[in-house]
This record gives structure tokens, sequence and C-alpha cells, in this order.
């Protein structure tokens, strides 16, 4: 899809050069803040500048990273069909950015289909109603008091291990088997609620924070083998992912969908300093086994305002673009229009990518098209010539005539401009040389005097015959004509002699 040429953002810095910033001066920790805070509120007019903000200046991981976030624990089970879209997105995002190198993805701005995605999917998560059940003021307190024994007991639910032996060995702590093992009797009876499996979680969680404070172990090994190829195999993440997965046939067909899905997308690119970032999603799935989720759900909740965001996303680059140029002459301008094309097509490679340098190129041909000049885009007549002679023989040139370079003109039309402006140049430097005087001759300068004499007889003439009629005042003048007529021959004579 062709950008309009007129929101184009013609900026050559690069990711390194916004160091802390954004493209117009904003500090990019307030804007990412800002652009979160935006979408929760559900004010669209406000997270789509902010995702404009950041996608010009290159920050499509910070877009991506918040556009998950809001999701994971805002939206989640409000709007459960979006988790869906939201990964078939950005893999339409991952093909479509494979064109750019890693270090150039900046110039993906300028891409139609990544400027309405991201439009599309800040509309939707600005407008999907939003939910509290995994904010911090909603989820239970974990203290020093939450791990003496009076207060353990009265959570406890259990009166055995035996759920939880299948899946841990007698060398896992104390501590982690029991966490454990109220979390899965939590989620298999009918007496265990949703929030007491994120107590227990949390409960596990500040024991593994505490015991990495004080450099201790506290791994978990596995029973099954297959498992042992994860390079995380014996952390009690994964074991608590396995007990939620054997609840996997109990479950709806979207439900155990969803949940196995959540799994794929924690367990890729795993870390250990995203427990805490990535726990959402294991609240997700206790809510999903603990409650019914309303699948009827519609993804595009107001879509008339998606429709009319996506349709007006452009007028929001272009404050970028006005605040880029406004401070630019001229000149400036095609300076800065030439380098960023120069940029542009060094970047992409020549062979694979020709017709998308196409589409830079060819910006304001249409308004121009008629003159005689090509076009008044500066830097076109050398690139141009990179395109359509550098990689072409002089004999594939020839029977190439009528490769069409615009719209409107082919090979062919542009050397018959070329042709018509050389025969112009020489028609006006002709026009316009001057020759040398030569002296008079002593001819010349008789006949000039002889020509004054009958000119001051002329005018004695007609002042004699002011005072007669107008008849021969008529009378005299067509003698004075015959008089003229033969001093002009006589002129003509000397100057045929002299040649």
């Amino acid at each position: 899809m062709e950008i309009p040429d007129s929101y184009i953002i013609h900026d050559t810095r690069i990711g390194k050069d916004f160091k802390g910033v954004t493209i117009c001066g904003y500090k990019r920790s307030d804007v990412y803040k800002a652009y979160q805070n935006s979408m929760i509120n559900n004010k669209l007019e406000d997270s789509i500048r902010w995702a404009v903000e950041l996608h010009s200046t290159g920050l499509n991981n910070i877009l991506w990273d918040s556009l998950y976030h809001v999701y994971f624990r805002y939206i989640h089970i409000n709007n459960p069909k979006y988790f869906f879209y939201l990964l078939k997105r950005e893999k339409d995002y991952l093909n479509i950015i494979k064109k750019y190198p890693k270090k150039h993805e900046i110039f993906s701005r300028n891409s139609q289909e990544i400027r309405n995605l991201y439009a599309e999917l800040t509309a939707i998560c600005s407008l999907t109603k939003k939910n509290n059940i995994f904010l911090q003021k909603s989820l239970p307190v974990i203290n020093n008091k939450s791990f003496e024994k009076e207060d353990i007991h009265k959570r406890m639910i259990s009166k055995d291990l035996d759920k939880i032996i299948e899946y841990v060995f007698n060398t896992t702590t104390n501590e982690m088997k029991l966490g454990l093992n109220e979390i899965i009797n939590n989620l298999s009876s009918k007496n265990g609620t949703f929030q007491n499996c994120i107590y227990w979680y949390l409960w596990i969680e500040k024991i593994d924070n505490n015991n990495k404070k004080n450099n201790e172990k506290t791994n978990i090994l596995f029973i099954n083998k297959d498992v042992l190829k994860d390079k995380y195999f014996d952390h009690w993440i994964f074991i608590l992912w396995n007990i939620i997965l054997s609840f996997e046939d109990k479950l709806e067909k979207n439900d155990s969908i969803f949940i196995k899905k959540l799994y794929l997308i924690y367990k890729k690119n795993f870390k250990l300093s995203q427990t805490t970032k990535k726990k959402y999603y294991l609240f997700i799935s206790f809510y999903i086994i603990k409650n019914n989720i309303n699948w009827i759900t519609s993804i595009f909740q107001q879509e008339h305002l998606i429709i009319q965001t996506n349709s007006n996303i452009n007028s929001m680059y272009l404050n970028i673009i006005n605040n880029i140029e406004s401070n630019l002459c001229n000149e400036s301008k095609n300076i800065l229009y030439k380098k960023y094309n120069e940029l542009y097509y060094n970047m992409i490679d020549h062979k694979n990518n020709v017709t998308n340098i196409k589409k830079i190129i060819n910006t304001n041909l249409d308004e121009d098209i008629n003159k005689v000049m090509f076009t008044n885009y500066p830097e076109y007549d050398n690139l141009k010539k990179k395109i359509h002679y550098e990689h072409h023989d002089d004999n594939n040139i020839k029977k190439n005539n009528d490769l069409l370079v615009s719209k409107n003109m082919n090979l062919r039309d542009i050397e018959e401009v070329k042709e018509d402006r050389k025969s112009k140049k020489i028609n006006a430097f002709s026009n316009f040389v001057s020759y040398k005087k030569k002296e008079p001759t002593k001819e010349l300068e008789e006949s000039n005097e002889t020509n004054f004499n009958i000119n001051e007889e002329n005018e004695n003439i007609i002042k004699e015959n002011k005072n007669k009629s107008v008849i021969d005042y008529y009378n005299n003048e067509s003698i004075n004509s015959k008089n003229n007529a033969e001093n002009n021959n006589i002129l003509k004579s000397i100057i045929f002699k002299k040649k």
C-alpha cells in the first residue's frame, strides 16, 4: 500500500540518534507511561497520538510490550478473542518488518500497513472495557505473618500431599511442596477459589525471592524425562504449568486452546527475570479453570471509531512532519529529502526491492508531469540513473524503451524531453549572441549626412503647411513619402556596394 506523498516523514536520524528522547523531544519513559495510561483510561485520541510518537521514533518493541501489558493486566477475560487476534497481527507485522534491516526498522514509520496496524490495535485496547481483578490493590497481600503456622493452617484446604507427588521429587523443599500442593487442590476441588490460587502463587514467589537474596537453591526436578530438554526444566514455574496443563481434558475446547497458547507464549524466550512480569499469564489460566469465560464478546467494540481512527491515522503523522519541517526553508527541505532518499536507497537491497524504492522516488511527479522539466524532486535524476542504468546493459536499455519510469512517462519519453531541452538551449543561445560593431565607412557617413539633410527639409515643409488646408497637408505628405522611398533606395544601393 503506497503512502501519500505529503504524509512521508523525511528524517535521516535512526534509532541510535534518539537517546532517551522521542522524535519531538519528549522524554521516552514519560511517553511510554502516557501511552499505557491513555489506553487504560479509554482515551482514544491520546493513545493514538502517543502511539504515533513512539512509532515515529522507531520504538516498535515498546509499542508491542505496551499492547501485551495492557491486555494481560486490564483486559484479558473481557475480550478473550483479542488475544488471538493480537498474535495474528503480530505475525503480519513480522512479515512486513522483514523488508527493513534491524538497524533501520525506524523507516517502517512510512509504511501504511504498519501505521494502520498500530492504529487498529491501539484503538481496540482503548475502547475495550477494563477490569481490576489483577491490580495490586485487588491481589492478596503477602507479609511476614503469612509464613507463620497459624496463618498457613487457616489458608490450607488440603489434607495430604497425594496430588503433588507425581510432579515433584522428595528432594524438593517442603515450602515448595506445600505451596504447589495447595494450588493444585484449589484448582481441582469445589471449595478452592481463584483468590486462593493467586495467594499461594504469590506466597511461593515471595519464598523464591527470599532464597535468591540468600543464594539458596530451590530447584525442583521433574519426573517426566521428556521435559529435561528445556533449560529451566527444574524451575517451580514450569512445574506449575504442568499442573495447569493437566486440567486440559476437563475444560471446554476454547478454554483449553487459550491455556495452551498462554503457555507457548510464556515459554517463548523465557528468562528468570520475566517471572514477575509474566505472572498474569498464570493468573488468567487460574481464572479460566475456576470460572466461565464469555466467548461471544466481539473483538471490535465500537467498531465505527476503530474505522474512523484508521482512516485518519495519517493526519496524526502529519503533526510529526510539521514539527520537523516547520523551521526549514525550501532549500533545506530539498537537501533533507535528498539525504533521506539516498539513505533509504542504500538501505534497501537493489535487486529485491526496486519496487519499494520507486514508491519513495515518485514523490510529487503528478503535479509537474506536463512541464518540460521531468520533476521538481531534486534527487530523482541521480537515483533514476542508478535504478535503470546501473543494473542493465546498453542493449537491454535499448530494448526496454517502453519501461515505465512513472505513471505517465517511459524511457523514450524522457529521451525526447532531453532532446527538446537541448534544442531549446541552442536556440536560446543563438538568440542572445552579440556581434561586434564594425567602424563606419566614408560612404555610410555621406549617406547619413544626406539623410539628415532630407529630414530637415521635411520638417520645414511640415511647419509651412500648418496654416494650409487639410487636403494640401496630406498632398505634401504623399510627396514626402516618395522622397523617403527614394532616399531608402539610395541607402540600400550604398550598402550593397559595400558588401
